[in-house]
């Protein structure tokens, strides 16, 4: 049996200390006999893709990030951050990412998708010094 506990559930000081801490205080979101073999991947339950970010080593309890399924169109276009077109999951550090892929796995529903970054150069001038110009008068 495996106890799925979702990361949200987790006090921050406590997520850090797989094998240190059972989180038998934690209510499971999901009991499971064994949803995926050797590999813990992520799977869809009650309407949520859960990605599990780390499996006990005893195989206990797996802690997962918790993402609604999203069967609506999700815009993606012109956003702050690359964003999957299938669960909507934002990359927060896009910034660092390459300008463009052909293809990218998103790390909450491992769906692959492409991405360009869209840039747009604009410019800010301050004055310094205006010139002296002397006029000349017809003479």
């Amino acid at each position: 049996m495996i106890r799925i506990i979702d990361e949200g559930k987790i006090p921050k000081e406590r997520r850090w200390s797989l094998g240190k801490d059972n989180y038998e205080d934690i209510t499971p979101d999901i009991i499971v006999e064994d949803p995926v073999g050797k590999d813990l991947v992520p799977f869809i339950y009650g309407g949520y893709i859960y990605s599990p970010g780390m499996l006990s080593r005893d195989r206990k309890y797996a802690i997962c990030s918790k993402t609604p399924v999203n069967i609506q169109d999700i815009n993606c276009d012109f956003t702050d951050s690359i964003t999957c077109p299938y669960c909507g999951h934002k990359l927060t550090d896009s910034w660092e990412m390459p300008d463009s892929s052909d293809e990218e796995i998103c790390d909450y529903c491992h769906s692959k998708y492409s991405y360009e970054r869209d840039v747009e150069v604009t410019y800010n001038s301050v004055k310094i010094e205006k010139a002296k110009l002397v006029e000349i008068k017809k003479g």
